[in-house]
């Protein structure tokens, strides 16, 4: 729920890091935030050759392209920051 006093709207922001150090540009989603509170909610995660895609609940959520330079065989982790409580994690590889 978005935060009435400070206006702040629920969102999703996707980056990515080299090395794990830097940082770099965020990309944020403004659209409808499809996460509510004491829901469970199914998310899963498709990596391909040239982007990761994320459905919620079935349905096509956002959609990253790797960056410049990328590689997703090093990809190695996905952080979730928020109130969050994950019942499981399945890596297909």
């Amino acid at each position: 729920m978005p935060n009435q006093a400070q206006k702040i709207k629920p969102h999703v922001i996707r980056n990515s890091s080299k090395n794990g150090v830097k940082w770099l540009t965020e990309e944020r989603t403004f659209g409808t935030f499809p996460f509510h509170k004491g829901i469970t909610h199914d998310i899963v995660f498709t990596a391909y050759g040239k982007s990761v895609t994320v459905d919620v609940d079935g349905a096509p959520f956002v959609k990253f392209v790797y960056r410049d330079g990328d590689d997703p065989v090093n990809v190695d982790q996905i952080t979730v920051v928020g109130d969050v409580l994950i019942h499981r994690f399945e890596h297909k590889g």
